[in-house]
């Protein structure tokens, strides 16, 4: 939501991943660089909120961080969703 916090804060990411019969693994991204992700998570599909802290470089001014979460059904179909 394009929200500004103070460097080295923790950054809540809360989301909604569905599927018609349901999704089985979910992946949460981070990039600090704008187009470079890491992978900080990897969850079952129950999960719809994560405490990002303790990443390397968030303890300094960054101009857009990036998340993006990427969720997986039983069939192997992959769905995701950046914000910034």
């Amino acid at each position: 939501d394009n929200s500004s916090l103070p460097a080295g804060s923790p950054i809540t990411v809360e989301w909604s991943s569905r599927d018609n019969i349901a999704v089985t693994s979910q992946t949460l991204q981070l990039s600090l660089n704008g187009g470079e992700y890491q992978t900080l998570s990897t969850f079952g599909g129950s999960i719809s909120t994560f405490t990002i802290t303790n990443v390397a470089n968030l303890d300094r001014a960054i101009r857009q961080v990036k998340v993006k979460i990427v969720a997986v059904d039983e069939a192997g179909n992959r769905g995701e969703k950046e914000a910034t």
